[in-house]
């Protein structure tokens, strides 16, 4: 699981990286309003994706363990997206041609192809996932995301046309799917193959969790829309940027652990054997906090230095602020998701995460009204953090209501945390030490220190408290280099 977890996060974090690139490249060349638009189109996709399709997404991975006729599921899952897909795409672009923006063909047709892209793309990394192949889910990942950095750059060269660049944008969603080795999953796959019972299965399981799914999203996106009505698209630019780099760099840590751990978690529990999924939950946990933690603490500390990196100038401060509360909100929002709802998700129990992600939706509307009109963007990012942490508090608590026990590591925990606030008084310290000091180069050593700083003194730490996963890697390391020793 483990080895696994690391695959998936080096292709994660190779994404994350042609990530960064992309909004630091996209932030400095289109202006803010059409950096603005094209954020705002990568939001609505995702959340007609998350309405549309992420029932299939999601139900076809739950089924899996339980479902033996892999075809017939395969073929019933894939007739469901494809319909879900073109529902999605049509009314996400119904949305956008309501957004009162002047909409051209090539605009048209680049935002169709990449509504639908995104779902299939998204089915693909399930599927790849489902089968244990873990290099071929990082050989997608890095097609798609190389192609959906060079192909608009490319068009916006050439023509120096914002729909051009969407166009292009939305071909590259498609282009790696062409790829007959990423489609292994869909062989056999035939509409005679079709099975009704499986369509009700998926459907009975998946439409009130894709709802779910649609709320928690809504709760991570409202704030843009809400700062665009109010204050222009230009100021969705440099918040969406700070809020996406916090939010892809957290989130390819959390997804790589749950691509791992959940699929062997459906097989336990399908299994019923309860003792090995509750060790197996509880060392999930464990590394997820474990991560996740201290990387959120040490973004927070970095957010001005990689804004003043990244970003373009125009939209420089708006990222470093929302950069900063988004490191929190990331972590609230993922912990929720991978989490906490992991054990909904299992249990098949749908209506109270629906509940819940209500409330977050509630807080988060209320307090980006309250608050945008007197600190704008800063508002609106403290709205979304208020909204997270209040929502996977909730779900938490309620889940105790859940059947069977959770074994928390509370001992392991405690020293985690320990470290990381340790970590943070010295990250902290440095920021003190250098406070004025400014400059691409004073911004870029100062990122260094910190970030060599912050992972050495929390690896030390739990090495020095006999922290379990350190010392058995210790451990590993120990032996590997005994293996090596000449005789």
């Amino acid at each position: 699981m483990i080895r696994a977890s690391g695959i998936y996060m080096v292709g994660r974090a190779l994404a994350a990286l042609l990530t960064v690139a992309s909004i630091a490249i996209f932030s400095r060349l289109l202006a803010p309003a059409d950096y603005g638009v094209y954020t705002l189109t990568i939001t609505t996709s995702a959340l007609f994706n998350a309405l549309f399709c992420t029932w299939v997404i999601q139900s076809v991975f739950r089924m899996y363990a339980e479902v033996p006729d892999r075809v017939r599921l395969q073929s019933s899952g894939l007739f469901a997206l494809l319909l879900s897909a073109v529902l999605s795409a049509l009314a996400a672009l119904a949305v956008i041609l309501l957004s009162g923006r002047p909409i051209t063909a090539e605009m048209t047709i680049g935002m169709l192809m990449l509504l639908t892209g995104y779902s299939v793309y998204e089915y693909s990394n399930v599927q790849l996932t489902l089968q244990r192949r873990p290099a071929l889910f990082v050989q997608l990942q890095l097609a798609k995301l190389l192609l959906t950095l060079a192909l608009p750059l490319a068009a916006f060269f050439v023509s120096r046309r914002f729909d051009h660049f969407m166009f292009a944008l939305g071909l590259a969603y498609w282009l790696p799917l062409l790829i007959p080795r990423f489609l292994t999953w869909a062989e056999g796959v035939r509409v005679r193959h079709v099975d009704r019972a499986i369509l009700g299965h998926l459907a009975r399981y998946g439409l009130p969790l894709s709802f779910s799914i649609l709320l928690v999203q809504l709760g991570t996106s409202l704030d843009r829309y809400i700062l665009g009505a109010k204050q222009g698209v230009d100021a969705v630019a440099g918040y969406a940027a700070g809020a996406d780099l916090a939010i892809f760099s957290i989130g390819m840590m959390a997804s790589s652990l749950s691509q791992a751990f959940y699929p062997r978690l459906l097989e336990l529990h399908s299994a019923q054997e309860d003792e090995e999924e509750r060790r197996l939950y509880s060392q999930y946990i464990l590394l997820f906090v474990g991560l996740l933690l201290p990387s959120a603490v040490g973004l927070h500390f970095v957010a001005d230095d990689l804004a003043w990196m990244i970003t373009g100038k125009a939209i420089r401060a708006d990222a470093a602020v929302s950069l900063g509360l988004f490191a929190a909100t990331a972590l609230f929002i993922n912990l929720k998701s991978f989490v906490v709802d992991l054990r909904y998700q299992i249990a098949k129990r749908t209506a109270l995460p629906i509940v819940n992600a209500g409330v977050m939706i509630g807080l988060l509307v209320a307090g980006c009204f309250v608050l945008i009109p007197a600190y704008g963007g800063a508002g609106a990012a403290w709205a979304s953090l208020i909204a997270a942490a209040a929502g996977c508090t909730i779900a938490a608590l309620v889940s105790t209501r859940l059947p069977g026990t959770v074994s928390l590591p509370l001992a392991d925990l405690g020293k985690i945390l320990v470290a990381v606030t340790v970590m943070a008084a010295i990250l902290h310290g440095i920021d003190r030490w250098s406070y004025g000091a400014t400059g691409w180069t004073v911004a870029l050593v100062r990122l260094a220190v910190q970030i060599f700083t912050g992972i050495a003194v929390y690896c030390a730490i739990l090495v020095a408290t006999n922290f379990g996963p350190a010392r058995h890697a210790l451990s590993r390391v120990s032996a590997f280099r005994a293996r090596g020793r000449p005789l």
